[in-house]
């Protein structure tokens, strides 16, 4: 649901909102590696 609102917002803004929205999902993405790498050990 939190995904479904991000995507709706980056739709609608644009410029710098846009641009940490995507440092967000960056950050957001890195986090689920770690996260997966964790696990495999």
């Amino acid at each position: 649901m939190l995904d479904e609102q991000i995507e709706v917002f980056l739709f609608v803004q644009d410029g710098e909102v846009f641009e940490e929205g995507q440092q967000l999902a960056k950050m957001t993405g890195d986090m689920a590696s770690l996260l997966k790498g964790n696990r495999s050990f």
